[in-house]
């Protein structure tokens, strides 16, 4: 699918609630809580333009910090030699004011305090190459230095050689070393009640089968035990420990053939059981409260309290949307606070009573992003666009392919 940025194009939006299939219907705000939009002048070109809702009364938020505008954040990576896919993820992190970016074919690049400018990460001396389309980055909450990072297809130009499914910084991004031979992952899920992170889950993009490592990394094998042909895509796997592990699956390309959910083992694989009847998007957040949460790829948030062996719809309506066609846009990111922010098509959504509620924040885009990530340290939302054009060859990166909105959640 060729997807580029819609200029000029106003997209219209509508959160949705749970639904009973991946069709489900979308389940629109009330007008009396989103009121009428207005239309003002997008940061990226002089066509573009975005929608900005007004500021609308709701119990479940505090005032909020929102800036006028999306301004384009791409800076030198505009026109930067890429493939298909070629914006492919980015990434703030949690311990610092640092923001990563992968481009295709070229590596991660790394924005840094006070600069607009992107500079190569990861490229000391004997690092691994990471010239595939980054999928996923897993940050170790107790060692700040230490960082997994996933991706696929990994040939392209420069330099046109393979790089490694999964990729693992003990140095803070220095260097990093390929984890053994994983074909394409779209996540990797890592047992961080280990102290020594020995099992690691990747689910690999377009497949229906997950890997497992239980030596760190070193070693990978398929796992297909229990698990039916029909799951669809098995993009989401996470990890709760050594043991227990969660695969949440999508229709993506296998359509009706498919029938997509969620499938829990606590035997490290041998069995698994079918805990949810309907496809998700995304990965689960695992919140502060100790529950696990996922977004429909019908739209609407379910929630465990048991680790995943049941889920139940949140209560209320405005619950966000997957965001896209694709599932893998979709996430929940909850900031130190407690405060959900997510994404519903081309708007940022905020809770702060853990999903029960939705507020829009700040105006639309006016394209829908390939994935978001939420900055606490700098206050920034940032979302960024990857295409594929197949028969373009090159598929240099966009201007407007990474955008910022500055949001303050602070009480």
């Amino acid at each position: 699918m060729i997807r580029r940025r819609a200029g000029g194009l106003l997209v219209l939006v509508a959160l949705v609630g749970a639904g009973c299939g991946e069709d489900s219907p979308a389940i629109p705000f009330d007008s009396t809580t989103v009121p009428p939009a207005t239309t003002v002048r997008s940061a990226t070109t002089a066509s573009d333009t975005v929608t900005k809702p007004s500021a609308a009364p709701n119990s479940s938020l505090a005032p909020v910090a929102v800036g006028e505008e999306w301004a384009d954040a791409t800076a030198n990576l505009t026109g930067m030699d890429s493939y298909c896919g070629n914006l492919s993820f980015v990434s703030a992190r949690p311990d610092r004011d640092q923001i990563l970016a992968g481009v295709a074919g070229q590596g991660l690049f790394s924005n840094e305090p006070g600069s607009s400018e992107w500079t190569p990460f990861g490229r000391g001396p004997a690092s691994a190459s990471l010239n595939h389309r980054t999928s996923s980055i897993v940050y170790d909450p107790t060692d700040p230095a230490r960082f997994w990072e996933s991706g696929y297809y990994g040939l392209g130009p420069p330099p046109d050689t393979p790089a490694a499914g999964v990729n693992r910084t003990d140095n803070g991004g220095e260097t990093f070393a390929a984890l053994g031979v994983v074909p394409g992952p779209d996540l990797v899920s890592i047992d961080l009640t280990d102290p020594e992170r020995r099992t690691l889950l990747a689910g690999i993009r377009g497949g229906s089968t997950i890997f497992r490592s239980t030596d760190g990394g070193a070693t990978w094998s398929e796992m297909t035990n229990g698990l039916p042909t029909d799951l669809g895509e098995a993009s989401f796997p996470h990890v709760l420990d050594a043991r227990t592990y969660l695969l949440g699956t999508h229709k993506g390309d296998r359509g009706d053939a498919a029938s997509p959910g969620i499938w829990r083992t606590g035997d490290a694989g041998a069995t698994w059981t079918k805990v949810f009847d309907q496809g998700v998007a995304g990965p689960p957040l695992a919140a502060a409260d100790g529950n696990l949460y996922w977004i429909l790829h019908a739209g609407g948030v379910i929630s465990s309290a048991d680790g995943g062996a049941s889920w139940k719809p949140l209560p209320g309506r405005g619950l966000p949307s997957s965001g896209a066609s694709d599932a893998r846009s979709a996430r929940i990111i909850e900031v130190p606070d407690g405060t959900w922010v997510s994404m519903s098509a081309n708007v940022v959504v905020v809770s702060r009573d853990r999903g029960t509620s939705w507020q829009i924040v700040g105006p639309q885009l006016s394209f829908e992003p390939s994935g978001f990530t939420y900055s606490a340290v700098r206050k920034a939302v940032y979302v960024w666009l990857s295409y594929c054009d197949v028969q373009a060859g090159l598929n240099p990166v966009a201007d407007g392919a990474i955008m910022r909105l500055d949001l303050d959640l602070s009480p």
